[in-house]
């Protein structure tokens, strides 16, 4: 039976570094998260990590933040937290962000232009390092503050083209244009694209991804096909929507939804309307669930790596820090587009 460790009192960084043999200096670059910009290797990192949590170790973040000026806590501010996409984000940047020395402070702006901005201020004023951002573009205010300042953050799955930022995002006119040209191999011609928040750059590129699909094959999309819905009140848009295509007697085959968000209402309202929907073979979307596949085995989707977004999130979050501190005098932004894996039913 192994003997059991004890430790008594608030465990300290030399404590981690008598058990590891390494210097108390090396134990605090690690897990501050500076152990790549101080070239130490991989393995000493793991090693102290390790025993960081094996020992519980909880550092002073006010004794630290007051001998660095950094709290080592970064901002994720996300539009919901009840989409399955969001909170995958989520779970992946909290896992990521702890490994490099990072805690995290989160919030839902729950898709709120006045939300988003309330919540950069208040996470700013808890002196958060850098903010990841999900925005809802409807304002700059903010986030032109934080360039003004020189305040550190990251955009993702949304971001300004015009602007000169770090940001992480998907192929989304790529990936919308293979979904839409899979569904036209099945000889679908009549295809609907349901969008949510329009107004946001990605979605635009999505929609775009879609109609070259079909220009392609020669098709123009039917204005009356092509649906916006108001994120806020989806549930009842979207049923709606539908409820025109279905009462209009609109010829329609085929549909892609750029939030798997509006599946589900979509096999309702099919359902209730006696519609055979065969197993979802002419639906195709974004990021569907695994629930989801259960109830429409045979829809197509494009699974979005939200592993890896979170992973490139964090890197590019402190590597920007890294920079910040050590006095560059030029910032290299980072632009990610990440490629989906497509599930071609």
């Amino acid at each position: 039976m192994p003997a059991l460790l004890i430790m008594k009192g608030k465990i300290t960084l030399q404590d981690i570094a008598d058990k590891l043999g390494v210097s108390k200096t090396v134990v605090s670059w690690v897990l501050s998260g500076q152990g790549d910009s101080k070239h130490i290797s991989k393995e000493t990192q793991t090693r102290i990590l390790e025993k960081a949590r094996e020992l519980n170790f909880t550092p002073n973040y006010l004794a630290r933040s007051l001998n660095t000026g950094n709290t080592h806590t970064l901002g994720l501010i996300f539009p919901s937290i009840s989409d399955p996409f969001y909170a995958s984000i989520a779970r992946h940047v909290s896992i990521y962000a702890n490994k490099r020395g990072y805690t995290l402070m989160v919030g839902s702006s729950r898709s709120d232009g006045n939300m988003e901005d309330a919540l950069i201020r208040m996470m700013r004023n808890k002196k958060v390092d850098g903010i990841m951002l999900a925005t809802m573009k409807r304002s700059r205010v903010e986030i032109d503050r934080m360039i003004e300042d020189n305040f550190p953050f990251v955009l993702y799955d949304r971001y300004y083209p015009e602007l000169d930022s770090n940001y992480v995002i998907i192929q989304n006119e790529e990936t919308s244009y293979q979904l839409t040209k899979h569904l036209i191999s099945k000889g679908l011609k009549n295809i609907a694209f349901f969008m949510a928040n329009a107004h946001l750059t990605t979605i635009h590129q999505r929609y775009l991804g879609y109609k070259r699909a079909l220009n392609e094959a020669g098709l123009e999309p039917n204005p009356e096909l092509v649906v916006s819905i108001n994120i806020s009140t989806y549930m009842d848009d979207f049923a709606a929507a539908m409820k025109y295509i279905h009462d209009s007697k609109i010829p329609v085959d085929g549909y892609v939804f750029s939030s798997a968000l509006f599946v589900l209402e979509a096999v309702e309202f099919f359902k209730s309307h006696g519609m055979d929907i065969q197993n979802g073979r002419h639906i195709a979307c974004f990021h569907a669930s695994r629930e989801l596949k259960y109830i429409v085995p045979e829809m197509s989707s494009a699974k979005i790596p939200t592993d890896k977004m979170g992973i490139h999130l964090v890197d590019i979050m402190v590597d920007d820090l890294s920079l910040r501190k050590s006095g560059a005098d030029v910032i290299h932004y980072v632009h990610e587009e990440l490629p989906c894996e497509l599930e071609l039913n």
